[in-house]
């Protein structure tokens, strides 16, 4: 059997697939290297292409190049699918939660009661004729244009053609990795870019490695896991002497939050944009506040609580990088305002930045909770002495 993946260029885990691939007695193709990304149906379209100079009857598993990891070898993936008794794709499959049936869609009723019940496109395993045949479905179904979403589009197709593919909802071959934390807290480290820090354990509530495999709640071993959405796999790759992953600024839990958003946004347009402009004009009065108020005021509790924000400001700066605001109002908005080291920059400070220039906007903002807080505290320390009189 041949194991695939896609991949325009080399970043991720795509070197640690290559060496655990090998390890494991599997023959990898990587297809679409060199090429432009356009779109995810794009690896559609060239996969089917690929698909369609081997023999027929051959068995093939797709797996995404930049997060999956081979812990099992080839035959034992083979008898693994070939125990299902069926000739349909095999899909991996993940939890569900509400913001995937978002972005993606209602789960199969099929699968309801099932605790791993979302289809996931990055892991599958069929014969080449029954994978074209499941391609060109789709396709006839909806288009397969370069905007498009493949995950969603066989999502979309599984609720039509109830029993057209079936989900490995047991992980008996595949396995999603995931964090045992909530779902808001996960996206909200997407906004405040510190998805890409946090690792995957070896062990939470959900599986555990050891000797180089991962266990399903004690039942069943999967022969290839995937660090769903580009997640950070490090310890995985240090315990079993792979490559570290290659770091780039994509990821694609912030892919899936835009999308999310867009899709908020097209639902109730009128909600979405009066939550954001409250979000603009709180930042900015809390902006002016902090900066420039210290300046009119005597007030001794005011001017305290000036210099409580300020040290806020600066261990949020400390912790996050931003300011938690600018992150989460730039993506709801779809901007992208940056400074010159990455760090991001706020609606407020941006058309000033193109008169002043984006370093000085930069050094505004960050010296300026050591001015505000340094005439606080003279002012603080004035009225002392002039009470002490």
């Amino acid at each position: 059997m041949k194991l695939i993946t896609y991949a325009t260029h080399n970043t991720g885990y795509l070197d640690s697939l290559k060496i655990s691939a090998k390890n494991n007695h599997f023959d990898l193709k990587v297809l679409g290297y060199g090429k432009e990304w356009i779109g995810f149906t794009q690896k559609i379209n060239d996969s089917k292409d690929y698909l369609k100079t081997l023999d027929k009857n051959e068995l093939v598993c797709f797996v995404d190049g930049f997060d999956s990891i081979v812990l099992g070898t080839s035959n034992e993936l083979v008898q693994k699918y070939k125990d299902f008794k069926t000739d349909l794709v095999l899909f991996s499959a993940s939890r569900d939660n509400f913001i995937m049936n978002i972005i993606f869609g209602k789960i199969n009723d099929n699968d309801v009661d099932k605790e791993y019940n979302r289809l996931n496109s990055g892991l599958y395993i069929g014969y080449v004729h029954k994978i074209i045949e499941l391609f060109d479905n789709v396709c006839n179904y909806y288009k397969c244009t370069d905007d498009k979403d493949d995950q969603e589009l066989l999502t979309l197709y599984y609720n039509q053609c109830k029993n057209c593919l079936l989900l490995d909802t047991d992980n008996i071959l595949f396995y999603n990795l995931e964090f045992d934390q909530n779902i808001l807290l996960l996206y909200l480290n997407v906004g405040l870019k510190k998805q890409d820090e946090e690792k995957l354990p070896l062990k939470n509530n959900y599986y555990h490695f050891e000797n180089g495999r991962i266990l399903i709640k004690n039942k069943y071993m999967p022969v290839i896991i995937q660090g769903s959405a580009n997640s950070n796999l490090d310890n995985f790759t240090d315990a079993l002497n792979l490559p570290p992953k290659i770091k780039e600024n994509r990821n694609y839990f912030e892919y899936s939050t835009k999308k999310f958003i867009k899709k908020i946004k097209n639902q109730y347009p009128l909600v979405f944009t009066i939550i954001l402009y409250l979000i603009k004009i709180f930042h900015q009065l809390l902006t002016i506040f902090i900066y420039f108020f210290v300046f009119f005021s005597n007030n001794r509790e005011i001017l305290m609580f000036i210099i409580l924000l300020n040290m806020i400001t600066v261990i949020q700066w400390y912790v996050f990088g931003n300011c938690v605001l600018t992150p989460i109002e730039n993506m709801l908005e779809g901007n992208s305002f940056v400074y010159s080291d990455g760090t991001e920059q706020s609606f407020m400070a941006y058309y000033p930045s193109l008169i002043f220039g984006k370093d000085f906007m930069f050094y505004f903002f960050s010296f300026m909770p050591i001015v505000t807080t340094s005439v606080a505290l003279y002012k603080i320390n004035k009225s002392c002495h002039k009470n002490r009189r």
